[in-house]
């Protein structure tokens, strides 16, 4: 059985969150971190940046349901 995956977008100029903080939640949780040089609100400061990431994530999905022949 495969494992969920988990992908976190690690603003590194988030003023909220440091991104220090956010990379030790991802690792806590085993997720895989994408760096976006963007502020807390990535989706309008690099909202192409954030999307990219997010489409990444779904072909990957694709993917993985395609080898295990997962038909929607």
């Amino acid at each position: 059985m495969e494992t969920s995956r988990i992908l976190v977008h690690g603003a590194t100029e988030d003023q909220m969150i440091p991104p220090q903080a956010e990379e030790f939640m991802a690792k806590r949780m085993g997720a895989e971190i994408r760096k976006v040089a963007s502020s807390h609100a990535a989706m309008i400061s690099k909202p192409k940046e954030l999307s990219n990431l997010i489409m990444s994530a779904v072909e990957s999905v694709g993917k993985s349901a395609k080898r295990t022949h997962i038909s929607a």
